[in-house]
């Protein structure tokens, strides 16, 4: 059979294929020149987070009475003193995902997060074998959280299991007495996270699905509080922090709320540049917060790129009046408390 002649369709037909694919060539490149970009431009610091005006007010840091307790997820802490400025490390026997503040006896807990394990570590700062108070299997969560408290030696785990395909296991409040020796407390609180102790050292205030709630460690009784948010306590409870969120127009904004009682209307808070946490609220009416650069100073720039533009922020204190300055100019992929006690 003879061949069939290629009409003059035929090769419009292929010269569009290939014009097809040419373009389409084309604009993956621009899309891949493009992702090497911002990649390239993250990983430089070329594209930094937001900043926050000035001027800072650095007399307010004369006023801080406590210890900024910090970790990079190694096995050091850092502990700076403050006002002195006094820096001390405190080694651990493992990495730390997590860690409390240091109560009167001079002990800090920390969790361990493995792969298919985790622990909860009692350590101190006079040195010492430390003391394994959990080790359990499972993936924990990330957001897995620990809070002693400065006086009563009463310790809260909030964790949750990981159990694949983004689903985790109801999320698990413990109470564990260390002094006593009693088993631990368990409270069934939907959505717990964040545990923080009130100053009695007695009711905890953790962040739920129904809002802030208050439980009573020696009774079981709880206290709910029509607030979402993370709580912070005041030097007293309350007046209280609730890092929240309002909507208006039917878009959510992040907002700082003060709450004076349990039951009273809580109201707005300015915090200059609140990027993330809420870290305490000292007596001299200071709030030490995570916190945005501030604008003119230099953004270092760190090669983790998938926490965010160069995945560093400050730490910050501010007082009412919206004064504020920089503690941390640097701070990023760690974890800080904030210890009014040490």
């Amino acid at each position: 059979m003879p061949p069939v002649a290629a009409t003059p369709g035929d090769s419009l037909s292929a010269m569009a294929r290939r014009r097809r694919i040419l373009l389409t060539l084309f604009a993956l490149a621009i899309l891949a020149a493009s992702g090497c970009y911002w990649l390239w431009s993250v990983l430089t610091c070329e594209v930094p987070l937001p900043t926050v005006d000035g001027p800072e007010d650095p007399a307010l840091l004369a006023d801080l009475h406590g210890a900024l307790i910090l970790s990079d997820r190694s096995r050091e802490l850092r502990i700076l003193s403050l006002p002195e400025r006094t820096e001390r490390t405190l080694v651990l026997d493992e990495p730390s995902h997590a860690h409390t503040a240091i109560d009167q006896q001079g002990r800090l807990a920390y969790v361990v997060r493995r792969k298919l394990s985790y622990e909860v570590r009692l350590a101190s700062i006079h040195g010492g074998d430390e003391r394994v108070l959990v080790d359990a299997r499972g993936e924990l969560e990330i957001h897995a959280g620990v809070a002693l408290s400065a006086t009563t030696g009463r310790l809260a785990f909030v964790s949750a299991i990981h159990e694949g395909a983004y689903r985790y296991s109801p999320r698990r409040l413990e109470i564990f007495d260390l002094d006593s020796g009693a088993q631990p407390r368990e409270f069934e609180v939907a959505g717990c996270m964040r545990p923080r102790w009130m100053p009695d050292g007695r009711w905890l205030a953790v962040a739920a699905d129904s809002g802030v709630m208050l439980l009573d460690a020696e009774r079981g009784a709880e206290q709910p509080i029509a607030l979402p948010g993370y709580p912070c306590p005041g030097p007293t409870g309350f007046p209280m922090l609730v890092d929240g969120s309002r909507t208006v127009d039917g878009v959510a904004d992040a907002v700082v709320w003060k709450l004076d009682a349990p039951s009273a209307k809580p109201e707005p808070v300015t915090v200059p540049g609140k990027l993330y946490s809420l870290l305490g609220w000292t007596d001299a009416g200071l709030v030490l917060y995570e916190g945005l650069p501030t604008t003119g100073t230099v953004q270092q720039p760190l090669y983790a790129f998938l926490a965010g533009p160069c995945s560093r922020w400050t730490i910050k204190v501010a007082a009412a009046d919206g004064r504020f300055a920089t503690l941390v100019p640097y701070f990023g992929h760690g974890f800080a408390v904030w210890d009014p006690d040490s």
